[in-house]
């Protein structure tokens, strides 16, 4: 029986993960290698703090199949359908784990803001 903290992953995403910053306003440097994972997202209107103090709207929550740094950013689709030139890009800002009672899995859970439609720089 598949971990409750992965079995409703049944949606895709491609991600493109943080490598660093490089910029006073914290626009992360991102991965140029994007890596399709398996996902649920949950559209959801709320506000949360970012990691500069800074109030921000969240569109999407995401329930996550591995550890994702904030900065991050995703498309939600497959990677065979990802559109050329990009759009509807999701930054990553803030990522939640939490233990099942054994400390065996986790549950991490991100959420999102609307990103622009390019790509920050990547390595």
């Amino acid at each position: 029986m598949p971990a409750v903290e992965t079995d409703c992953l049944h949606q895709k995403a491609v991600l493109w993960e943080a490598t660093g910053y490089y910029d006073n306003e914290g626009v992360a440097t991102v991965s140029g290698t994007p890596v399709e994972i398996s996902v649920r997202h949950i559209n959801t209107r709320d506000e949360t703090v970012n990691n500069r103090g800074v109030t921000v709207a969240i569109d999407t929550t995401l329930i996550v199949d591995r550890d994702i740094t904030d900065g991050s950013i995703l498309w939600l689709g497959k990677m065979i359908d990802l559109p050329s030139p990009l759009s509807n890009l999701k930054q990553v800002v803030t990522v939640r784990t939490t233990p099942d009672i054994k400390g065996r899995e986790m549950r991490r859970v991100v959420q999102t803001i609307r990103a622009s439609d390019t790509l920050p720089t990547t390595e």
